[in-house]
């Protein structure tokens, strides 16, 4: 099993048919979260969509870690086990895969996991909502929060996707117009533009971000 594909990610043009390869489009420069120490990837879902919410807790944990540190494919392969098996008995894979990970279900796995990690990874990591993280006063917009809660380079933060796309993603940092994700699916960014703070105010922007779900993990 590979780290960086847990299963084969499907090929933009298997996701999408109509999108064929066309003449390539010019270079543009653009400021974006500053690179990693090291080349990390995110574990990648394949045809897995409904698993999202096990990928982004293993991909959010991933993104704190350091070379450092010595967690290597056995490691990580073991967590993600772990987190498959923990949510089977929680909730049921055959239920997940047929209707995806409930935002309950995400937050339960946590205290175990985060326990899990710690015994393996020998330091521990603390999950806390946006408002623990010190950013209570920005929830009525839940991309600033979320750009004061991952000021600190050393947390990562679980943000639930709606509208158009419903997914579980990885946050790793918030620029002036951008969201950086670590992603399953291999989506790199979003623009600040396209997000609602709630289905209220979509406004037909494309997706919407609510603060309830989010969570920061943070290495302690």
């Amino acid at each position: 099993m590979n780290t960086d594909t847990l299963t084969k990610p499907e090929a933009a043009s298997e996701r999408h048919p109509e999108a064929v390869p066309g003449p390539p489009k010019p270079k543009r420069m653009h400021w974006g979260p500053k690179p990693s120490p090291y080349r990390l990837k995110p574990f990648q879902q394949g045809h897995l969509d409904p698993l999202c919410g096990e990928y982004a807790i293993v991909n959010a944990l991933r993104l704190l870690t350091r070379p450092d540190d010595g967690l290597d494919k056995d490691f990580w392969e073991d967590l993600f086990g772990y987190v498959l098996s923990r949510a089977d008995r929680m909730f049921g894979i055959r239920r997940i895969l047929s209707d995806g990970t409930p935002q309950w279900l995400c937050k339960a796995l946590l205290p175990p996991v985060l326990k899990r990690f710690e015994a393996g990874a020998g330091f521990p990591v603390e999950a806390v909502s946006l408002s623990q993280a010190g950013a209570g006063r920005h929830l009525v917009d839940p991309i600033a929060a979320l750009q004061l809660a991952l000021a600190d380079r050393r947390a990562a933060a679980l943000v639930l996707l709606g509208g158009e796309y419903h997914h579980w993603t990885v946050v790793r940092s918030v620029t002036a117009g951008a969201v950086w994700l670590f992603d399953s699916d291999g989506l790199k960014s979003l623009l600040r533009s396209d997000i609602a703070p709630s289905y209220r105010r979509q406004e037909g922007r494309r997706f919407v971000v609510s603060h309830r779900p989010i969570r920061v993990l943070r290495r302690t």
